[in-house]
């Protein structure tokens, strides 16, 4: 039966495997793309209602205004303008229980455009800009605008009985059984645009007629009243329409419907400024903008609100070496289309650097300042989005994968991710989600390339994952996604990683016995050790050792010891003396203390020269006060160069130390090693070197004091003294460094000494 189950799983695990492998990545986002739409958007919604509350305001009010969208790269700006719009055009705003507009009362026209890069700004360039952006997939904005114009001409006539045998003849064409559906519709709701656009620009005799029936009826056309409600019938506030025949916009409009494309072509060009007199002032701009409004208010029957945003003002400085050739324009030409045009809401977007350059020149030009606070009304500031939020979203966009794969109910729905990877990369990539989608992508890639699927799940999994596997295929793929260049070093780490870690290595703990824990750290210590002894140049270290038999001679005997890590100093010149230490591993529990008995034999090997210092890596309570007092009655406390218990920081490197290699597949580097050291002994690796190699050895300081008092009676060579070390420095203060002296061993009784140079190696 338990078989059963297992192949069942396996076999559902090859099926999401499969579809992985098979499928575009979900994550495909580099940045805010405006042709696509956005089907992920958490959270914001205050924002959305400010908007929107903002349009509302321009309505009535006739008014145009500014909002400043403002917020770290990556943050979601443009994405937060570009849903609004999308609410719009799917007309779902008006669902919002707090927008005040009313879809039958009002017609939300959406732009989205970037702010002039490298060049002035002038009224023409937002011109241009807006009616491109207006454009759709089988349109331009203005043979569609055109179409429409017409349309409504032509069923104003027909309401005024203006030559209805002639219309009905020519609109029978574009529109079946017009003799019936004109009973009960109007003509500008039968035409369909795309048959209307076909009939004129390829029948001539068509195209020609409407315009001469359109041209012969403009006194007609002139007298239609459009009135709209803003708020009620009776409200102060409602307006009214009436046509104004410029025929030299009536002219361009029919030419831009024109068969003819060279015609058809030399007439969008002449609306856009870029050939023909047309346009030769911003007052011509500013006339084509608001008689374009004004009679597409008389179109539609209703008030038009245009929604702008001004996208990436960082664009306003590229290539321009003085920033006032960039901003005076900008600002001026900002005042003027809020002073010229009616019920415009400019959002303008970009980077807090963006806005700090800007805000910089506005500050100091006061007429600026004054006139922008009257329109900017609005300033949003937006973050980065949260944990939670992030988690959210990538939820949201695994459940839509696989409900499209035909996937129902998955067990891990974010398979074969988890919400550990997620708040992975949130902590790597200091909150920016674009960055997080780009990094899924890569991964989705790596799939792919290797028809192989892993579940990311477990943290530690997904470290050592990242680390290996992902850096080199981004490597190899010249990606600018790599996680870490090179060496992967201590505090190149997030803390999400060191906690990962760390919480790895107290498993190893839980999982056995404390010594378990001090074993792995004494092994890898020692393994650091010997990188540093092959590879350090100047060489420091002539040998490191685990767990050595050393044996101690005396007089009554010999002793066995096994010091945690035992190290040898390298001599750099003949006269340099042989030096060696301990390092005594002690991985304890919380509240347990390090008792005397426990470090007694790396006392001893301090004492007996063995050893000249001591250094403790450890956890728990500390040493016990009878270690200390022992320490002290030895006259040792200079001998112990670190004796705190790790901080948890410290713990967090010391567990990276351990898991180093099963991390980044390779071995620590010197720089590496060293690192950590000086983050686990709270000193440079480089002077506890120094340290040990300049102080003298325990056994001739204590035999020189035993000799003070026999020196009036006892001749002796005695060979380079030690000087005097202040033993009033504590163990917390900095560590005096005695000059070198001689090893001493003891050969004979306390009554005949005789002094050797000891050269143990």
């Amino acid at each position: 039966m338990i078989s059963n189950e297992k192949e069942a799983s396996k076999r559902k695990s090859k099926k999401l495997d499969s579809k992985i492998i098979n499928s575009l990545t979900p994550f495909s986002a580099l940045s805010y793309d405006r042709t696509k739409e956005i089907e992920i958007f958490i959270g914001r919604e205050s924002y959305i209602r400010i908007l929107t509350e903002t349009l509302f305001k321009s309505v009535y009010s006739n008014r145009s205004y500014g909002i400043t969208i403002s917020g770290p790269g990556g943050c979601g700006k443009s994405t937060l303008f570009g849903y609004l719009t999308q609410l719009i055009e799917k007309e779902e705003i008006f669902q919002k229980n707090y927008c005040r507009l009313k879809k039958d009362k009002s017609l939300i026209i959406t732009c989205f455009i970037d702010a002039p890069k490298g060049e002035p700004t002038t009224l023409k360039y937002f011109w241009t800009s807006i009616i491109d952006s207006l454009a759709e997939e089988n349109f331009e904005f203005l043979e569609k605008f055109a179409i429409r114009l017409f349309s409504k001409c032509l069923d104003v006539l027909w309401k005024n009985n203006f030559e209805r045998e002639e219309l009905s003849s020519y609109l029978s064409k574009i529109i079946p059984n017009f003799e019936v559906s004109i009973k009960h519709h109007r003509i500008f709701d039968l035409i369909e645009i795309k048959k209307f656009f076909d009939e004129i620009t390829t029948n001539v005799d068509f195209s020609k007629k409407i315009y001469s029936i359109i041209s012969r009826g403009w006194r007609i056309l002139q007298k239609h009243e459009v009135y709209f409600e803003i708020f009620s019938k009776s409200s102060d506030l409602n307006q009214k329409r009436i046509l104004k025949f410029e025929k030299k916009y009536f002219d361009l409009l029919y030419d831009n419907l024109s068969f003819d494309i060279e015609r058809s072509t030399r007439a969008q060009n002449v609306f856009k400024g870029s050939e023909g007199s047309l346009i030769k002032s911003d007052s011509d701009v500013i006339d084509l903008f608001n008689w374009l409004t004004q009679t597409w208010e008389w179109i539609i029957e209703k008030p038009i609100v245009f929604l702008v945003g001004i996208d990436n003002i960082g664009y306003l400085t590229v290539n321009l070496d003085e920033i006032e050739s960039a901003y005076i324009p900008f600002v001026q030409t900002i005042l003027q289309m809020r002073e010229s045009l009616k019920k415009f809401l400019f959002v303008l977007i970009g980077t807090n650097e963006d806005w700090r350059l800007l805000n910089d020149y506005i500050n100091l030009h006061q007429d600026y300042r004054t006139q922008l606070q009257g329109f900017i009304i609005n300033r949003i500031d937006l973050t980065r989005l949260t944990l939670n939020e992030v988690i959210e979203a990538l939820t949201l966009i695994m459940t839509k994968f696989w409900s499209r794969a035909g996937i129902v109910n998955p067990s891990n729905p974010l398979y074969p991710f988890g919400k550990n990877i997620f708040a992975y990369l949130y902590g790597f990539y200091a909150h920016e989600y674009r960055a997080i989608l780009n990094f899924l992508d890569m991964i989705w890639s790596y799939f792919k390339s290797f028809t192989k699927v892993f579940a990311l799940v477990d943290p530690f999994s997904i470290i050592k994952f990242v680390r290996i596997k992902i850096n080199k295929f981004s490597a190899s793929q010249s990606s600018s996604s790599t996680i870490y260049p090179g060496e992967l070093y201590y505090n190149d780490l997030i803390e999400w990683e060191k906690e990962q870690i760390k919480i790895w290595f107290e498993n190893v703990k839980a999982r056995h016995i404390g010594q378990k824990q001090s074993d792995m750290v004494e092994r890898k210590v020692t393994e650091a050790l010997r990188i540093l002894q092959e590879k350090e140049v100047p060489k420091q270290i002539s040998w490191a050792e685990k767990t050595p038999t050393i044996k101690i001679v005396l007089d009554s005997g010999s002793k066995t010891r096994y010091p945690d890590v035992y190290v040898k100093l390298s001599t750099l010149s003949i006269s340099d003396k042989k030096k060696a230490f301990e390092i005594q591993v002690k991985m304890y529990d919380q509240n347990q203390f390090v008792k005397l008995k426990d470090i007694k034999s790396s006392l001893e090997l301090l004492e007996h020269a063995y050893t000249d210092v001591l250094l403790f890596l450890m956890t728990g309570a500390g040493l016990e006060n009878k270690a200390i007092e022992k320490i002290k009655e030895l006259n040792l406390e200079d001998r112990i160069l670190y004796s705190r218990t790790l901080d948890d920081e410290q713990f967090k490197a010391l567990a990276f130390l351990v898991a180093y290699e099963e991390i980044t597949g390779k071995k620590p580097s010197i720089k590496i090693i060293k690192e950590l050291f000086e983050i686990l002994f709270n000193q440079s690796w480089d002077s506890i070197i120094d340290k040990i190699r300049n102080i003298g050895s325990y056994r001739d300081l204590r035999i020189s004091e035993e000799l003070k008092e026999k020196a009036k009676t006892t001749l002796f060579r005695f060979v380079e003294p030690t000087k005097q070390i202040d033993s009033s420095k504590t163990q917390k203060e900095e560590i005096i460094e005695p000059i070198q002296s001689d090893t001493i061993k003891i050969i004979n009784n306390q009554q005949d000494l005789e002094l050797y140079r000891v050269a143990s190696d």
